[in-house]
C-alpha cells in the first residue's frame, strides 16, 4: 500500500497527524497534496498553502494537485485565486461524473464564503445528488451534506439545514462510529448555528458544548475550529442574556484565531469585531465601538461592501 493511498484513509478517518506523517519524507506531487490536505486540516494554513503550490508546481494540469490548492487557499481567504482556480477545473471537458460533483462541491465552499448563499445551495445541491446518483462513498456523501447545510444555513434555509445536519450527524455516526471526528463537531457546530437561528438557545448551547469537546478530543485546543466554536457558543450565550459568558467566548475565539490563523487573517478581524460588540453590550461602548470600527474597515477591504458579513457589521455601527 503506497505512503499517499495510507495518508488518504487516514484524513478519511480524521486522523490528520497520521496522515501528514505518511506523505512528510515522500516526494511527488500526490504526496505534496495529501501533505498540504493534512496541514490545512491541521490548522497550519500557511505552511499548508505552501505545500498545496509545490504540488501544483510539480503537476500543473492535475485535478488531485489543483483541488488541494484551492482548498489551501480558501482556508487563508484568498477567495478570488481559488474560485478562478476551480472554475477554470468545472470548465475542462471530460470530467467524469464523480470529479465533476467534486469540483462542484468545492466551489459551492468557495461562493459560500464570497458571500453569495444562493448561487453555493445551488451548487452543493447538484454536487450531492450527483453523488447519491453514482453511489459514490459514504465520506465524499459525507462533504457534500455538511457543504449543503451550511449553503442552507447561509441562505437562510435554517428547517432544511437543520434537517441536512441530523441526516449528516446519522450518516457520520454509520461512518464512524462513537469515535470523534472533526467533521462530526463540525456537523455540531453548524447544527448549533441553525438551532440558534430558530431561537432554541439552549439546545445551541448544548450543541457547541458537545462540538467543543469533539474538536478538543480531535485536535487540542488552539485549532481554528475551536475560534469559530467559542464565537458560536458566545453568541448562543448572548442571545440567553449570559453577556459575561459571552464576552469569555469571545476572547478565547479572538486568543485561538490569532494563534492559529495569525493577526491579520480576515477570521480574526471578524472576531474582533464580535468581541467589539461584546465589550459594548458588557458596559464599555466607547473602546467596544473603536474595535468594531477598525475591525470592520479591515473587513470591508478584504470581502466587498456587499458581502453579507461586511453589510451586517455596517448596520451594526
Amino acid at each position: 500500500m503506497s505512503p499517499v493511498f495510507t495518508a488518504r484513509q487516514h484524513r478519511r478517518n480524521g486522523d490528520y497527524a497520521l496522515a501528514l506523517a505518511c506523505v512528510r519524507e515522500e516526494e511527488g506531487a500526490l504526496a505534496r497534496a495529501e501533505e498540504a490536505r493534512a496541514r490545512h486540516r491541521l490548522g497550519q494554513g500557511r505552511a499548508a498553502l505552501a505545500a498545496a503550490r509545490a504540488a501544483v508546481s510539480l503537476d500543473p494540469e492535475g485535478l488531485d494537485t489543483r483541488l488541494a490548492l484551492s482548498e489551501c487557499l480558501l482556508g487563508q481567504g484568498e477567495l478570488a485565486e481559488a474560485r478562478g482556480l476551480v472554475e477554470g477545473l468545472a470548465a475542462e471537458p471530460g470530467r467524469s461524473l464523480l470529479d465533476q460533483a467534486v469540483i462542484l462541491d468545492q466551489l459551492s465552499a468557495i461562493r459560500q464564503a464570497q458571500g453569495e448563499p444562493a448561487a453555493a445551495l445551488a451548487l452543493s445541491t447538484r454536487a450531492l445528488s450527483t453523488l447519491e446518483a453514482i453511489g459514490a462513498d459514504l465520506a465524499l456523501r459525507a462533504q457534500a451534506l455538511l457543504t449543503l447545510a451550511e449553503a442552507q444555513h447561509r441562505a437562510g434555509a435554517y428547517p432544511g439545514a437543520l434537517a441536512s445536519y441530523d441526516a449528516l450527524l446519522r450518516l457520520r455516526a454509520r461512518i464512524d462510529g462513537d469515535r470523534p471526528h472533526p467533521e462530526r463537531a463540525a456537523a455540531l457546530d453548524g447544527r448549533a448555528l441553525t438551532l440558534r437561528r430558530l431561537g432554541r438557545f439552549a439546545a445551541a448551547v448544548a450543541g457547541h458544548r458537545e462540538a467543543q469537546t469533539q474538536h478538543l478530543a480531535c485536535f487540542g485546543p488552539w485549532h481554528p475550529a475551536l475560534a469559530a466554536n467559542h464565537q458560536g457558543l458566545a453568541q448562543a450565550l448572548r442571545r440567553m442574556g449570559d453577556f459575561t459568558g459571552a464576552k469569555a467566548q469571545l476572547e478565547q475565539a479572538l486568543a485561538v484565531s490569532e494563534r492559529a490563523c495569525g493577526l491579520d487573517h480576515t477570521d480574526t478581524w471578524v472576531t474582533r469585531f464580535e468581541l467589539g460588540r461584546m465589550v459594548v453590550d458588557c458596559g464599555d461602548p466607547e473602546r467596544g465601538f473603536v474595535q468594531m470600527a477598525d475591525a470592520h474597515v479591515v473587513v470591508r477591504a478584504r470581502l466587498g461592501a456587499h458581502h453579507p458579513t461586511v453589510q451586517a457589521m455596517a448596520a451594526w455601527l
